[in-house]
């Protein structure tokens, strides 16, 4: 892996009112949602967000298995996955947050700026 292109950050959400906001209009086109077959809108005014970057990771498949596997030692859930070529982003329950990114950049000592 390059060693000089890695990094772990963590966010959370900006404000309770922007995800009351996001839940409101996602509730009114919930009818559209019910006829493809989805479930209830769920929503967690503190959501961890964490993100594992790089240019490397385009070359080294072994980057999201170490996340996860970090993560599921700690006892850590990861409630959402995202990808791209060079990041993978997770959220987790807000009050595991910091822990998730204490495990995360512990993971990837090895490897951080």
């Amino acid at each position: 892996m390059n060693r000089r292109h890695h990094a772990v950050r963590c966010a959370k959400v900006a404000s309770v009112w922007e995800l009351g906001q996001s839940v409101v209009c996602t509730y009114e086109s919930s009818d559209r949602w019910r006829k493809l077959g989805c479930g209830p809108v769920r929503s967690s005014p503190a959501v961890g967000k964490l993100s594992v970057s790089g240019i490397g990771m385009r070359s080294h498949t072994s980057v999201g298995i170490r996340i996860f596997a970090a993560l599921a030692r700690a006892g850590i859930n990861v409630e959402t996955i995202s990808t791209s070529e060079v990041r993978v982003n997770v959220a987790v329950e807000g009050y595991k947050g910091q822990t998730a990114l204490e495990v995360l950049r512990k993971e990837f000592a090895d490897v951080q700026k």
